[in-house]
C-alpha cells in the first residue's frame, strides 16, 4: 500500500517536473520578449531564453527522476516499518555521572 503511494507520488512529481521542462522552452523566450527593451536586445533575449528552455528539457526530467526514486523508496521504507528509528536506550542529557563520553552501555549495567 505504501509502496503504491509512494510509485504514485513519484511518477506524479516526475510527469510534472516532464510538463514544465516543455513550458520552459516557450516561457523562458517570451519572458525575455517581455524584459527587452529594443529589437536588439529582443533577438538576444530570445536566444537565451531558447537556450534556457533546452537546458530545462535536460535537468528537470532528471530532478523528476530523483524525486520518483526517492517517493518508490520512501513508500518501501514506510511499508517495511523500516523508517522508524529505534528509540534510545538513554535519553539524551542524562545524568553523566553515571557514565563517561564512552558508550552509556559499557558503565550502566
Amino acid at each position: 500500500m505504501y509502496f503504491l503511494t509512494g510509485l504514485t507520488q513519484g511518477l506524479s512529481g516526475f510527469g510534472l517536473s516532464l510538463l514544465g521542462a516543455v513550458a520552459g522552452i516557450v516561457d523562458q523566450p517570451i519572458q525575455g520578449i517581455q524584459r527587452a527593451a529594443d529589437a536588439r536586445e529582443m533577438a538576444s533575449s530570445v536566444i537565451t531564453g531558447v537556450g534556457k528552455g533546452l537546458l530545462g528539457v535536460v535537468t528537470k526530467p532528471i530532478g523528476g527522476a530523483m524525486e520518483l526514486v526517492s517517493q518508490t523508496g520512501q513508500g518501501i521504507l514506510e511499508g517495511t516499518g523500516l523508517s522508524k528509528l529505534p528509540e534510545r536506550l538513554f535519553p539524551v542529557g542524562e545524568s553523566l555521572s553515571l557514565c563517561s563520553k564512552n558508550s552509556q552501555l559499557k558503565y550502566i549495567w
